[in-house]
């Protein structure tokens, strides 16, 4: 099982509007020929199998196996969490340590591209996705100007 990328807006990178189809339909991955959205056993079934981790894949590399797990331990969901908690309790007047991580988080995926010479293609498979799109889960938008300057704002909810 692989995580097919998104899109803006969270459509599948290889759907195909124009036609509204799967653009990949012949060669999609596993999760994508077993989900049925009527009866999701199968992939169930294939979600609670053993399959490869980012350790697996990695084993033969183990400086970038340190560096994934830096990352998971510097920028764990759960710290993420914590510091949207803190900026919710504050009623938004501390967002230092929030905004610290976003920072720091956005700035350390150009940074292992340019010195560790990993390929910009793969630093989503090494550390998952960035803060600055997974923030939305709580609610807010982080985004960067033309400077690299990060701006954090809620989520504007549209009425029916």
């Amino acid at each position: 099982m692989i995580k097919v990328g998104e899109r803006k807006g969270g459509a599948c990178r290889f759907f195909d509007e124009s036609q509204n189809r799967c653009g990949i339909y012949e060669h999609r991955p596993v999760q994508c020929r077993e989900l049925k959205c009527w009866d999701t056993s199968d992939l169930e079934r294939r979600h609670n199998s053993v399959r490869l981790s980012r350790e697996d894949v990695l084993r033969s590399k183990p400086s970038l196996l340190k560096l994934v797990g830096n990352h998971e331990e510097r920028f764990s969901y759960v710290k993420l969490a914590e510091a949207v908690a803190e900026y919710r309790n504050s009623g938004g007047t501390h967002a230092n340590p929030l905004m610290d991580l976003l920072r720091y988080e956005f700035a350390f995926r150009p940074f292992v591209v340019d010195r560790a010479s990993i390929p910009r293609e793969a630093v989503d498979f090494l550390f998952g996705r960035p803060f600055i799109r997974t923030i939305r889960m709580h609610g807010m938008i982080v985004e960067p100007d033309e400077e690299g300057v990060l701006t954090l704002r809620p989520v504007k909810t549209t009425m029916p």
